[in-house]
């Protein structure tokens, strides 16, 4: 399995990327998680109304940090992921090797244990304009304190920038879509 801890400075390009990636690679060969996503249920229940201005940034940060503290429940919510993940493609037989995950993170300190704990790369995607915006939590003010596997500069137009996602599916070894196996609505293993 080809495990990625993607972060960068909010608008940098890190969901275009990850997508164009997608692409590349299929559908059911690449899934995309976030370790705010459990966050932003709690904050839904609590009356979140799922804006993104400075206010929410901040309010999801905390309550993130709060969580890890208790529980470390984001890193619970990606291992359990991911083990659904590999549960359901080794129940067809398909080798890891086949699927790429992206974990989009922040914090320096859990991207580091979600390196350590699922064998992950780190990926910074960088992005002039995006880093010099406001913030109002720690975890956007500390996207640049890591030292990632992998830099992405997303200095171009949208066409440069898909050909730097080819570019990366080809240094990784990432199986293309022409060369992925995935189960059909049959369930049977195929080619695509």
């Amino acid at each position: 399995m080809h495990i990625y801890v993607v972060n960068g400075a909010p608008c940098a390009g890190k969901t275009t990327f990850e997508n164009n990636v997608k692409q590349i690679v299929g559908d059911r060969n690449c899934e995309i998680l976030s370790t705010i996503t459990p966050i932003k249920e709690i904050a839904k229940i609590v009356g979140w109304d799922g804006q993104k201005d400075l206010k929410s940034r901040k309010f999801l940060s905390d309550l993130k940090d709060l969580l890890t503290e208790y529980n470390d429940y984001s890193f619970n919510y990606i291992s359990a992921s991911i083990a659904e993940y590999v549960q359901f493609w080794g129940d067809y037989g398909i080798a890891a090797d086949w699927v790429t995950v992206f974990i989009d993170c922040r914090e320096p300190e859990e991207i580091k244990k979600l390196c350590d704990k699922l064998g992950a790369k780190s990926l910074l995607i960088r992005r002039a304009s995006a880093e010099n915006s406001a913030t109002s939590n720690h975890a956007d003010e500390e996207v640049l304190n890591y030292d990632y596997d992998i830099v992405i500069e997303n200095d171009g137009n949208l066409i440069e920038f898909a050909n730097k996602a080819f570019d990366f599916v080809e240094k990784e070894n990432i199986p293309k879509k022409s060369k992925c196996l995935t189960v059909n609505l049959l369930g049977e293993i195929v080619e695509e």
